[in-house]
């Protein structure tokens, strides 16, 4: 799952596309509503996803490992992230 701005030509980095040096692929996707576990509006959903700058990505925060990042050898950073809650729409 990753992150994009509406008019942005940014996609971040896709550790699936070409090794991690190709961008993410924005023409097949499923539709999905975040919320900030702030603003919380019903039951269901499921809470501890992340955004992670180094790669424009979300990834999920619930394991004791958090993935590879392709955007850092250091990892997913929760850095500036809210605590996001995901929904299919």
């Amino acid at each position: 799952m990753w992150f994009h701005t509406p008019g942005s030509t940014r996609f971040g980095r896709c550790p699936g596309n070409n090794h991690g040096e190709g961008s993410h692929d924005k023409d097949w996707r499923n539709s999905y509503r975040l919320e900030t576990t702030t603003s919380n509006n019903g039951p269901g959903g499921q809470k501890n996803w992340r955004w992670c700058s180094h790669c424009e990505s979300l990834w999920f925060n619930g394991h004791a490992t958090w993935g590879k990042c392709p955007g850092s050898a250091a990892g997913h950073t929760a850095v500036n992230s809210a605590d996001y809650i995901l929904r299919v729409s």
